[in-house]
């Protein structure tokens, strides 16, 4: 069995560099060894900030528009999570 890999939650405002603080933690993990699975959410396009990602350097990445993953899109995520790393989430509340 894989181990698991560290999940990590960025949440913020427009503008607050989120996705940048997420480019440059992924670079760091992959100089590491490390890849981590991308979960993207955004209320307007999360296809675009996805496209920003450089994929070599996420195990994969999972865009989440249209909606919000703590209120709506809850279920999503969660399901997304499973799917991605099933073999590795040890639980997710």
């Amino acid at each position: 069995m894989p181990s698991p890999r560290p999940l990590l939650l960025v949440a913020g405002f427009l503008g607050a560099g989120k996705t940048s603080l997420i480019r440059s933690l992924l670079a760091q993990l992959q100089r590491r060894g490390i890849k981590a699975d991308v979960i993207l959410n955004d209320i307007a396009n999360a296809n675009i900030d996805a496209a920003s990602i450089n994929p070599d350097h996420a195990a994969s990445i999972s865009p989440l528009a249209a909606s919000c993953a703590c209120c709506e899109s809850l279920e999503d995520a969660r399901f997304l999570c499973h799917l991605k790393c099933a073999e590795r989430v040890l639980s997710i509340c």
